[in-house]
């Protein structure tokens, strides 16, 4: 039947949907109380149609609660502490549900229409918060720094753990971390690659026979930052880049807040000041650098120094052949270039590819001098860590 407007109709409609009756449930009952035969579709929409009252606020603990049922679609507009809110709440909410309504002689729509396109002025306005927003971080970012007021300090970079693949050497992975957070006037530095994450397509078949689980690799994931505590985190392509690409958040950046919550955290390029009891040592750290030399395996943050011209210490990973710190010329200025080596000790890919044999440095240690307003690297942590208890 069409639906016949009776407040005894409407009555006994909304006391069924409050103790929670199905529509069918709804209309076999209507239809024996009131001995005519009423349909499911003649409910739903009825239920779609009428004006709902004060059966949409219901009061509870802590106020009055505004809820609005279509169909089989329940929507809390919120709680309020006083009845007029809800009210008035309940009626802006009704009033936009219920818009817009087409009417001809011959029929009427009620519902979402073609024509109900995304207003310019909301979409111009999302675009200038999310520039603002943008902006805002970028301008935070240029005037990154951290200050230590010893006259000395050591600032180790270590990349490419590839925690989770089976040719990592774990035990040195945690070893070092160990050496690294024990070291006096000493401040970790990570730059990607912490995890093997072997989760984009072309690199899934490598997950089939490894005994580590992707499970496993981020619980020691989680664990090693803990350990290490870096206080600047950049991320690389397979933790950081993998996991935004296939999902769209940024993980690494949710562990980072956990376990190294002051960290300076930067996705792709991080750009910091290190000053040292008041002299400034402009670095830019980065996993994967533009520009590669078979003859010269720091080539990427030379470059980048040459046409920038904005740091005098870059860091940089990604291509495991070696770890190195290299002193260069940079416009005039001492300049240092550091590549990170990588953990991954057996490397099936490098073999396939037939990169060059690693010189099995992993970490580099860079020591910053402010009475010489000098840098000095070492390939070896364990003669930085005697050189730095000796300095102190």
């Amino acid at each position: 039947m069409l639906w016949q407007a009776h407040p005894e109709y409407d009555k006994l409609l909304l006391e069924l949907e409050a103790e929670g009756a199905t529509q069918l449930e709804i209309a076999r009952r209507m239809s024996d109380t009131f001995g005519v035969f009423i349909s499911r579709d003649a409910v739903k929409n009825r239920l779609a149609r009428m004006p709902r009252g004060e059966s949409d606020i219901r009061e509870v603990s802590g106020g009055y609660r505004v809820r609005i049922t279509r169909g089989h679609y329940t929507h809390t507009v919120g709680t309020f502490p006083i009845k007029e809110d809800a009210r008035v709440a309940r009626d802006k909410f009704v009033a936009e549900l219920n818009k817009p309504k087409v009417e001809t002689e011959e029929y009427t729509v009620q519902g979402v229409t073609a024509i109900e396109m995304p207003d310019f002025d909301g979409a111009y306005e999302r675009a200038r918060e999310a520039f603002r927003q943008k902006s805002l971080r970028a301008l935070r970012k240029a005037s990154q720094r951290i200050d230590i007021s010893a006259p000395r300090a050591c600032f180790v970079f270590v990349a490419d753990q590839h925690i989770g693949a089976p040719g990592t050497d774990i035990e040195r992975v945690f070893d070092e971390a160990r050496l690294i957070s024990s070291m006096k006037n000493t401040y970790p530095v990570t730059l990607g690659d912490i995890a093997e994450n072997a989760i984009i397509q072309k690199l899934l078949h490598l997950n089939l026979n490894n005994p580590i689980s992707i499970t496993d690799a981020w619980i020691m994931f989680e664990k090693y930052i803990e350990l290490l505590g870096p206080k600047v985190i950049v991320g690389g392509n397979h933790d950081n880049d993998w996991t935004q690409n296939m999902t769209g958040m940024d993980y690494p950046r949710h562990m980072a807040a956990r376990y190294a919550p002051d960290a300076i955290y930067d996705t792709d390029d991080c750009r910091v000041i290190l000053s040292v009891a008041g002299v400034e040592f402009p670095t830019r750290i980065r996993h994967k650098w533009k520009g590669n030399s078979i003859y010269n395996p720091t080539h990427g943050p030379e470059r980048g120094q040459k046409w920038d011209q904005d740091f005098v210490l870059g860091v940089g990973g990604h291509i495991h052949t070696c770890g190195v710190a290299r002193q260069f010329n940079a416009g005039g200025k001492h300049g240092m270039a550091v590549l990170c080596g990588s953990y991954k000790a057996l490397d099936t890919f490098a073999s396939e590819q037939g990169f060059p044999k690693s010189n099995g440095s992993t970490a580099v240690a860079v020591v910053l001098d402010a009475d010489s307003a000098t840098m000095t690297g070492f390939e070896s942590l364990q003669l930085a860590a005697e050189f730095m208890d000796k300095a102190s």
